[in-house]
């Protein structure tokens, strides 16, 4: 685990090490005084290049031993870094670990990018990457766009919205409703003492209608990403009810008839009569004594494939992975039991019968 964490961060420190020699040559040729730039320098000047921002993420943990898969914290954590020069240059010191949601990417890397929010997105921005290094200005933006992309995704959800009374169903959420609306004509009081010449303004009042604003979207966001998360995991007990009720009387369907026809004589290639649990029995009975007898091919894919499956446990991150090896088994050995099944001269009713079990058993 300790050496791929270290080869980790050897990338990572050559990544960050390109990027910020990158925005360092950016910087030198906007302030470089060739002739090219000095004619266009009111330009530059309100358009200087922004330092890149660096996001690592991952999408799972690991444990100790450096696999995932499990249900333990750090398997189902996962982790997301922002590195940026100017981070460094703000602040001498590392930021505070900070738990967020995976959601939360979304539309925090969007708004940074200058595109629009997905409009299904049920994140709320990561308040610290535009709190500490936007204007106020911005920061207030960049809440209220993410507010209103929730609102527009709110009005659509059938379950939580009622398009006839054009309000929200639960009370709770009429109350984030209403605590929207609040920091809507707090934002504009907001813009509206921030426009006024500096001798006139009042900073404190300033400063609090910030705050106040802020807040309320925060509490909006957040309501409604919990909300939107709820709605989401809903399942539809009667439909799974339903499914497992069908899944319950097919496989017992197919393993009655299987069971009835298991002593059906089958014609071996030496003319013996042997039932398929005759076929079983002799193959157990060869793997213990050494006894030659019949015995069916896949059977040997099944054992070979339980033994490898069995090996495959000392890394769980098989797990992810457990349902295609089982696929791939269960598909060959039914092929092959197929044409085994018609090279040995039984009955033609026999053949028919063991197809459509093995049809069932799919």
């Amino acid at each position: 685990m300790i050496p791929k964490q270290r080869e980790m961060d050897d990338i990572v420190k050559l990544i960050y090490k390109h990027i910020v020699a990158y925005d360092d040559d950016q910087q030198q040729r906007v302030h470089s005084p060739s002739p090219s730039n000095n004619s266009s320098s009111n330009s530059n000047n309100n358009n200087n290049p922004l330092p890149t921002l660096f996001v690592l993420c991952s999408d799972h943990g690991m444990n100790e031993m450096g696999n995932h898969g499990g249900a333990s914290e750090f398997e189902v954590s996962s982790v997301v870094v922002a590195m940026s020069p100017l981070f460094h240059l703000k602040h001498h010191q590392q930021q505070q670990h900070r738990l967020i949601m995976q959601t939360d990417l979304a539309p925090t890397i969007s708004l940074l990018l200058g595109e629009r929010i997905p409009v299904s997105s049920i994140g709320a921005l990561v308040t610290p990457i535009f709190r500490d290094h936007m204007s106020p200005e911005n920061y207030l933006a960049a809440l209220r766009l993410n507010c209103d992309q929730h609102f527009a995704l709110l009005e659509r959800s059938a379950g939580l919205w009622d398009a006839h009374t054009n309000t929200a169903k639960a009370t709770d959420i009429r109350e984030l409703v209403a605590r929207l609306r609040q920091g809507h004509e707090w934002h504009e009081q907001f813009l509206i003492e921030s426009a006024k010449p500096t001798a006139q303004r009042n900073q404190a009042n300033i400063d609090h209608l910030l705050n106040d604003t802020a807040a309320s979207y925060i509490q909006f966001l957040e309501g409604m990403r919990q909300e939107h998360s709820s709605a989401g995991s809903e399942d539809n007990l009667l439909m799974l009810a339903q499914g497992i009720a069908v899944l319950t009387l097919v496989s017992a369907a197919s393993s009655i008839w299987l069971l009835c026809n298991l002593f059906e004589p089958i014609t071996t290639a030496e003319g013996q009569q042997r039932s398929v649990i005759g076929l079983a029995y002799a193959w157990l009975r060869r793997c213990v004594t050494g006894v030659k007898c019949v015995v069916m091919y896949p059977c040997w894919l099944l054992l070979l494939g339980f033994i490898l499956h069995l090996i495959s446990f000392g890394a769980s991150s098989f797990v992810e992975e457990e349902h295609q090896i089982w696929y791939f088994l269960n598909m060959s050995a039914h092929v092959l039991l197929f044409l085994q099944l018609f090279t040995l001269p039984s009955h033609g009713g026999t053949k028919l019968l063991c197809v459509l079990t093995l049809v069932l058993l799919e």
